[in-house]
């Protein structure tokens, strides 16, 4: 049996290694055939005479022609058209003493001989009569038609002349003028000069400007005050702009645009005052708009198609507070928005079709993502030295639509694993439930730490840039091998309970279409020692940023930190892990990771209950998907919360490489240590993913 499946095998082979000779072989017939037939045909066609004029431009001119004369057969007067249309063209280009005289050769051959002559050129345009209008816009609008029969000479500057063309390049100009204000202007070929010696030849254009009109205001009328107000400022982007065909339709379309947001679909908008039209003599326009809102539409119902593994009752619930209420497209696009982040959908379509009767039904088709998926992921980071990690992620739990995530990570430091539970809609909320368990270990200097806890938090976005967040945890932590030296550090096996609150404003999205970003969060955790706990303390942290595009494609980040924690009760000291830290790739960066603030006297790091962080990076783009950045930090780590402040301050500045990936940018940053004192690093290197701050 192996035998026979050996040998079949072989046969195989042979025969795929047969089918791929013949293929090949075949293919080299075609190509040389072809080959063969366009040789056949450039023979066919000989043109002779041809200096400055290029043989593919002219195998161009003749294209459709040398087509009819293929269909019908090479005759005398099918040559002398091809000798006619020649001819055309190189006047066309210029050449407008050129001359085409056609022979037909023996076997069908034709052959064109070409007189070309010299070509004239364009000169100066010459202009008189122009007093508020830049001329070199004038001469831009003028030319740009012979632009387009440059091809066969040296540089732009050289343009043939070719009488044809600078008659429509003068209509142009008073197209220009007119789309410029200046309603009643006339453009006027005045004269054409002798060709000099270099077979230039110069031009004169009179140009009657005229006054120009500009819309001094936009008024609207028609609508009753509360859609007057929604349009209150439509003309402003458009006020001492020139009075013209784009200007008002513009303004028509923006009254429209804002309208139809609003659940209007029948509007018709009018100019009842300020079309542009010779007649138009004022220097400064009013320009009135009336508009008819017509008929208020209402969402009445929601159809979905596409869905498979998730009900259509699903989607349709996520507009349940829009129906029976006005077409509102603005809340439409973000309950989109939501759907999308879900994972759940790779696309949806949202297609709103008035019914009559001020009636609108919402057609919904989706494109169903992937809900199950399994990665894996490596990398390497300056504190934690070599990552490994694998996630599974299930977006559509038992057909739900409620999403479970768990993972596993190695790295040089030690083991963490979690599951995630999350539901977008508690039930059917706009309410996010989130439950995570979780387990870890991991060595720090002076100590090992083990935990395990579970969390749930539940948040609202009260808009699409705020949202509000409250959430508890529990934890039990065990403290190992621990080497401090003359230092308080907590017990090293406690439990903690906590309750905490996050108020977050995100205008970071707003940075692309802007160039101008931002972001706060405040946080505030109380954990307790009723029931079960062992530490009492109250704990709040701030985080402030700012972004900036700049000309060059730059951009400036700045960013503020700060935290504060106070033991509550009888309690003294704070376990050691619940500290603030400071310092690392993601603070200070002159420091290593943690090692800026206390220390024992082994040099071991002991947290603080207060701490600050600034920081400023300058990013430069360089090639491809790098990018410089030139950065400042400064901060401090106060081991007592009750001596809060800017004290003990420490100053960094250093420069960054990055490497834009899919997941995040891939870090360098090198930090120098601007005030080190005794027992600090000169500077220290950081390789990491992400952003900074």
């Amino acid at each position: 049996m192996l035998l026979w499946e050996v040998t079949f095998g072989a046969f195989s082979i042979i025969f795929l290694s047969f089918d791929i000779v013949r293929s090949f072989f075949v293919l080299f017939i075609c190509v040389w055939g072809y080959a063969d037939y366009a040789v056949a045909q450039s023979q066919r066609l000989v043109i002779n005479g041809l200096n400055q004029f290029s043989e593919k431009d002219a195998r161009e001119v003749l294209k459709d022609h040398w087509t009819e004369i293929e269909k019908k057969g090479l005759t005398s007067s099918l040559a002398d058209d091809a000798a006619f249309f020649l001819r055309i063209g190189l006047r066309q280009q210029g050449f407008v003493d050129a001359d085409v005289m056609s022979r037909i050769l023996s076997a069908g051959v034709l052959e064109l001989k070409v007189e070309e002559g010299q070509p004239l050129v364009l000169g100066k345009i010459v202009f008189t009569g122009v007093d508020k209008l830049d001329e070199s816009l004038l001469k831009e609008s003028m030319v740009a038609e012979m632009r387009k029969r440059q091809s066969f000479l040296e540089s732009s500057d050289n343009l043939p002349f070719v009488r044809s063309s600078i008659e429509r390049g003068v209509r142009a100009i008073q197209g220009y003028v007119r789309y410029e204000g200046f309603l009643r202007a006339e453009a006027e070929l005045v004269s054409i000069d002798p060709p000099d010696a270099k077979r230039r030849i110069d031009v004169h254009v009179n140009v009657s400007e005229g006054t120009q009109s500009l819309i001094r205001s936009v008024q609207t009328r028609g609508l009753e005050p509360i859609l007057q107000r929604k349009l209150r400022n439509v003309g402003d982007p458009y006020v001492k702009r020139p009075v013209n065909v784009a200007n008002t339709r513009a303004i028509q379309g923006e009254c429209l645009r804002i309208l139809n947001e609003l659940g209007y679909f029948d509007t018709v908008v009018s100019i009842a005052r300020g079309t542009p039209s010779p007649e138009l003599i004022e220097t400064e326009v009013d320009v009135i708009v009336n508009v008819d809102a017509g008929e208020l539409y209402r969402l009445t119902s929601v159809h979905v198609e596409g869905g498979e593994a998730l009900s259509d009752d699903f989607v349709v619930k996520r507009f349940k507070s829009m129906i029976g209420e006005r077409y509102d497209p603005v809340e439409m696009r973000q309950v989109y928005r939501t759907l999308i982040q879900t994972g759940l959908y790779n696309d949806l379509e949202l297609t709103p079709k008035p019914s009559g009767d001020g009636e609108m039904i919402l057609d919904v088709k989706v494109e169903e993502a992937k809900f199950r998926q399994l990665g894996l992921y490596g990398g390497f980071g300056s504190f934690d030295g070599y990552i490994l990690g694998t996630a599974y992620t299930n977006r559509n739990l038992f057909g739900t639509g409620r999403s479970l995530r768990s993972a596993l990570e190695i790295n040089g430091r030690g083991v963490h694993g979690e599951v995630n539970y999350l539901d977008r809609w508690f039930m059917d909320s706009e309410w996010q439930l989130g439950v995570k368990i979780h387990s870890s270990t991991r060595e720090y200097d002076g100590y090992t730490k083990w935990e395990i806890g579970a969390s749930a938090s539940i948040s609202y976005e009260i808009s699409d840039h705020t949202a509000l967040g409250f959430y508890g945890r529990f934890t039990h932590v065990n403290l190992t091998e621990e080497s401090f030296v003359d230092v308080e550090i907590g017990p090293s096996s406690y439990q903690v309970q906590e309750l905490g609150a996050v108020f977050t404003w995100d205008h970071r999205e707003d940075l692309e279409p802007t160039g101008h970003g931002y972001f706060f969060e405040l946080s505030l955790d109380y954990a307790t020692s009723f029931l079960i706990g062992d530490v009492s303390l109250l704990k709040s942290q701030m985080r402030l940023a700012h972004y900036w595009k700049l000309p060059g494609d730059t951009e400036l980040r700045v960013g503020m930190r700060a935290g504060v924690m106070h033991p509550l009760g009888g309690a003294k000291v704070i376990p050691v892990d619940l500290r603030f830290f400071n310092g690392g790739s993601q603070s200070i960066r002159s420091f290593p990771e943690r090692e800026l603030g206390p220390q024992d006297r082994r040099r071991h790091p002991i947290g603080g209950q207060f701490y600050t962080i600034l920081n400023a990076e300058f990013i430069v783009p360089l090639q491809d998907s790098f990018s410089l950045a030139v950065f400042g930090d400064a901060g401090n780590l106060l081991a007592d919360s009750s001596e809060y402040g800017f004290t003990e301050m420490h100053y960094a500045a250093g420069l960054g490489l990055r490497y834009d990936l899919p997941i995040g940018p891939l870090r360098v940053d090198y930090g120098f240590n601007l005030n080190r004192q005794r027992g600090e690093p000169k500077g220290t290197l950081h390789i990491g993913f992400g952003f900074a701050f």
